[in-house]
């Protein structure tokens, strides 16, 4: 134990399993890096494609239209809930029906880049926010935000009482489970540990 090519060998087995756990851990890291890369573009498209299908109901002020679009949205695997928010924080319509109504604490993390701290938000892009969140079911959770515009055709409409100085109606909260990804990342560190 003493000698000097023992010493060598512990040394160099010591390195090498150091090497192999920082490595391990880059090769994690860039893989959760990527999962969560492709949820939050799911998320944006999801985002993108729920406020075109909302358009029209939007536009004739058809409550039915907007809830079966998105009660058929929700049915999209990975979505944990979409939202529709008021400028007062009022859910207007959302994938968990009794929610519906509820005027939520501006503090709230849904709320909070518009009326509050953003600390815990990333901008992605000039009018997207993103932040990962623990659910109540127990599941991080990927949220984007994205506002409702006033678009010209929603200001002129003989339906609509929303004046044209008014730029923002309200947000779109997109939210997609981590879940999956998290069990997939844990499974790789259980066998990088192991390995």
């Amino acid at each position: 134990y003493h000698s000097f090519s023992f010493k060598i060998i512990v040394t160099v087995f010591v390195a090498m399993f150091t090497v192999m756990l920082v490595v391990s851990y880059q090769h994690i890291e860039a893989q959760y890096s990527f999962l969560e890369r492709t949820i939050y573009l799911f998320a944006e498209r999801a985002s993108t494609f729920s406020k075109t299908a909302l358009l029209h109901g939007m536009q004739e002020n058809d409550r039915e239209d907007i809830w079966r679009t998105i009660t058929n949205m929700s049915e999209a695997p990975g979505l944990d809930a979409i939202r529709i928010y008021d400028k007062t924080g009022t859910i207007r319509y959302s994938t968990t029906p009794s929610e519906t109504g509820e005027t939520v604490d501006m503090q709230a993390d849904a709320c909070t880049m518009c009326h509050g701290d953003e600390s815990e938000f990333e901008q992605t892009s000039s009018d997207q926010y993103m932040r990962i969140y623990d659910s109540p079911r127990g599941h991080r959770v990927l949220g984007l935000i994205t506002p409702i515009e006033n678009r010209l055709g929603c200001a002129t409409a003989p339906c609509h009482a929303h004046p044209p100085e008014q730029t923002v109606l309200g947000v779109l909260d997109v939210q997609m489970s981590l879940e999956e990804t998290d069990a997939h990342v844990s499974a790789l560190q259980r066998i990088a540990l192991l390995s």
